[in-house]
């Protein structure tokens, strides 16, 4: 490809992370009938592949905005539209070895955008001709999801062709005419869109569809024949990349889109990437494209969805997603430098997530019938105090063998120490000796809810000073005795 027909600068001038006119549900209505007529401009002498499909991705979007302005067979010109993609399949087969990676990437963006700008196009015509009572564009949106993939499009493509003049009784046939994939979570959506429709309706545009079809169906087949280019093309450049990623190739595709090339990728933060594809900086990783695809990229973690809860299988995608994100950009640098051109890096770092992820599995799973597999043991009997109970057993000796007999000898354990610990609300506590708790240095003399027992009370706290200065007097004794020994 001549450089001197490429009219665009891929680093600067074109933003591959879908700020590419990628509003294809547009709100915007009809401009005035004084708006200068749409043309399609295109050289039809140059060679530049992405020149051709980006004007006319170009002129389909300005076209989406105004479609009721001009008839389609009037302003869309069906033979300027077919010559220019017949031009588009003619380059891929003559440059499909000299075209660079990221020219085929923005080729394959491009080409992509035309076709949804198209299907808007043609939305756009039938709700405008005909007053119906389901609004396509919503439904529209669900379906398509921002997908990595022509899937989603060409189903609904195919619904819109398929469908001319059938009526529709009920939300549940419209729901099986278009066929999505059995996804249930999107179903729920178009049923949602469909809640306030009444039915029956039907829609019957005999030019528009005709011209619909064909230009589809083209874009179709050089869709098919780019990607099996752009596939053989990442297997040379990023064998690593594509075994990590499970041989996926749409995620790949999408993930060198934005960064052009595995330089850039290398020196992306893991945190962003994990980000990649969310539509505002609120977002976190869940609104990501990798985290929306971590099923194909993972199917061990669809098979055990399960057997986790709802929560503990969203921590456990997201953790994935987290560690995915780094290897994507350790793998990049070893496909980057050909350290490993057989791919076999990018398998074994694939098959330590797997591992890595069923480990994950197993100690978040419940274990079921712990008892019958001796997998839970029972707990150990509680050593009972050996000085309570009188048991002669060993064990912690708490507050000293003196004060423990103490304790048993005047019963004071247990029932008078829980009753003084507790205060009866909205009643003042009474003290030992008349003394205030909050006023004499903070001494802890209440006497609590053990009120009604303050004679023993009285008793054991007698005893317990006389013990005391016995201890004290005979250590004094001791020491005395000591020093006149030493003499």
């Amino acid at each position: 490809m001549n450089s001197s027909d490429n009219q665009f600068d891929f680093n600067n001038d074109l933003d591959l992370e879908i700020d590419l006119n990628d509003n294809f549900v547009d709100e915007t209505t009809s401009i005035t009938q004084d708006e200068p007529k749409l043309s399609l401009s295109i050289d039809f002498d140059t060679k530049n592949l992405v020149t051709i499909i980006t004007n006319v991705r170009d002129y389909l979007f300005k076209l989406q905005k105004q479609p009721s302005q001009y008839k389609l067979a009037e302003t869309y010109s069906e033979n300027i539209f077919l010559k220019a993609f017949n031009i588009c399949n003619e380059e891929i087969k003559q440059q499909e070895n000299s075209l660079s990676l990221s020219d085929l990437l923005e080729f394959d963006h491009s080409l992509r955008l035309s076709l949804k700008f198209l299907t808007n196009i043609m939305i756009n015509i039938i709700n405008g001709d005909f007053n119906n009572n389901i609004d396509l564009k919503k439904i529209f949106n669900v379906i398509d999801d921002e997908s990595i993939s022509y899937t989603n499009i060409l189903i609904f493509n195919k619904f819109l062709i398929d469908n001319n003049g059938k009526k529709f009784t009920d939300a549940q046939s419209f729901i099986q005419a278009v066929n999505f994939n059995n996804d249930k979570s999107k179903d729920s959506l178009i049923s949602l869109e469909l809640s306030d429709v009444i039915w029956p309706f039907h829609w019957d545009i005999t030019i528009i569809i005709p011209i619909f079809e064909k230009v589809n169906n083209i874009i179709t087949s050089i869709f098919i024949k780019l990607s099996e280019i752009i596939k053989i093309q990442m297997m040379k450049i990023a064998p690593n990349l594509l075994n990590l990623l499970n041989s996926q190739f749409d995620i790949l595709k999408k993930i060198l889109m934005v960064t052009k090339n595995l330089e850039n990728l290398v020196k992306m933060n893991n945190k962003t990437l994990a980000k990649l594809g969310k539509k505002t900086r609120s977002d976190d990783e869940t609104k990501g494209f990798l985290f929306k695809n971590i099923y194909e990229l993972f199917p061990i973690l669809a098979e055990n969805e399960k057997q986790l809860s709802e929560v503990l299988m969203h921590q456990l995608k997201i953790k994935t997603v987290q560690r995915l994100a780094s290897k994507i950009i350790l793998v990049a640098k070893i496909d980057f430098y050909n350290s490993s051109k057989d791919g076999l890096k990018g398998l074994d770092y694939h098959m330590d997530m797997v591992k890595t992820i069923e480990n994950w599995i197993e100690n978040d799973q419940p274990k079921l019938n712990q008892m019958i597999d001796n997998d839970l043991k029972p707990l150990a009997i509680p050593k009972d105090n050996n000085y309570v109970d009188g048991k002669n057993k060993k064990g912690k000796r708490r507050a000293g063998t003196k004060l423990t007999k103490y304790r048993q000898k005047f019963k004071k354990t247990g029932k008078l120490d829980i009753l003084q610990n507790r205060i009866e609300f909205g009643k003042e506590e009474t003290f030992l000796g008349g003394k205030n708790q909050y006023m004499d240095n903070m001494e802890d003399s209440g006497l609590g809810m053990a009120v009604d027992n303050i004679t023993k009370l009285k008793n054991a706290e007698r005893r317990k000073n006389k013990i005391g200065q016995s201890n004290k007097y005979k250590k004094k004794m001791m020491i005395k005795n000591k020093g006149e020994i030493q003499k």
